[in-house]
């Protein structure tokens, strides 16, 4: 089956944020990010997982950093609660977002997918580490193929 992102690689993520990088932003955001979303982000600053047209935000001098897409978010939607903090978004359709209100002991949030059409939030599991296997079904059932 071709899709439409055939021939790109699975994805492009950026090199690593620093630690100064990701305590800014969280410092910008008002709150602190998920240990497995910090891991990630110091490990890959943000990036496209394209077969799923995901795009990762990031922390830093980048156009997709968090807090300029949390803000924007919050200005067009006056009742986003303020706990819940955007990481991703699938191309326009809707965001990934992780709910700080539910921390867990471990500092880890709920993930949650809220897409715009349909203005509900939909639970996608307790942690970054669960969304990624996410990221897999996505491209399954989006472009009948996996990344």
């Amino acid at each position: 089956m071709r899709t439409r992102n055939e021939g790109l690689p699975s994805h492009d993520l950026l090199g690593p944020a620093s630690a100064d990088e990701v305590a800014v932003e969280e410092r910008l955001l008002g709150v602190a990010l998920p240990p497995s979303l910090q891991v990630f982000l110091l490990r890959h600053n943000g990036g496209w997982f394209y077969q799923t047209m995901v795009r990762f935000y990031s922390v830093g001098p980048y156009d997709y950093r968090f807090s300029r897409h949390n803000a924007a978010i919050r200005d067009e939607d006056d009742s986003w609660p303020a706990e819940r903090i955007a990481f991703a978004t699938d191309g326009g359709l809707g965001v990934f977002c992780f709910d700080a209100a539910k921390r867990s002991a471990d500092g880890e949030c709920p993930l949650l997918y809220f897409p715009w059409q349909e203005r509900r939030v939909e639970p996608i599991g307790p942690s970054l580490d669960a969304f990624l296997p996410h990221l897999e079904r996505m491209a399954t059932i989006r472009f009948g193929v996996s990344t």
